[in-house]
């Protein structure tokens, strides 16, 4: 098997990946957690929260439309940190997903 390294600077197209979303897809809303409440702590004025994704109450194991984690995880990654790329944003959010407090 041959690895090739990330490149977390490279562009990312969220339109792109949102249309490779196949229709009616769905995720738990545990995956929304970190990304929801990483955007509400360092930018709760940020227009995605004011969006009806941004405004649901998502329960754990309930059944949610898989482009919103997409869009917070996006959004998230550009106000948390802000001063990289996406792609080293989206990185380091993963990297706390399960040690945020």
């Amino acid at each position: 098997m041959i690895f090739r390294a990330s490149n977390f600077d490279a562009p990312i197209d969220l339109d792109a990946h949102l249309r490779l979303v196949p229709p009616g897809a769905t995720c738990k809303g545990i995956f929304f957690n970190i990304a929801l409440s990483q955007i509400q702590r360092r930018d709760p004025t940020n227009p995605i929260l004011k969006t009806p994704m941004g405004t649901r109450r998502y329960s754990s194991f309930l059944d949610y439309p898989f482009s919103d984690p997409l869009n917070f995880q996006f959004a998230s990654a550009l106000r948390s940190f802000g001063h990289c790329s996406v792609g080293e944003g989206l990185r380091r959010l993963g990297a706390i997903t399960y040690t945020f407090p």
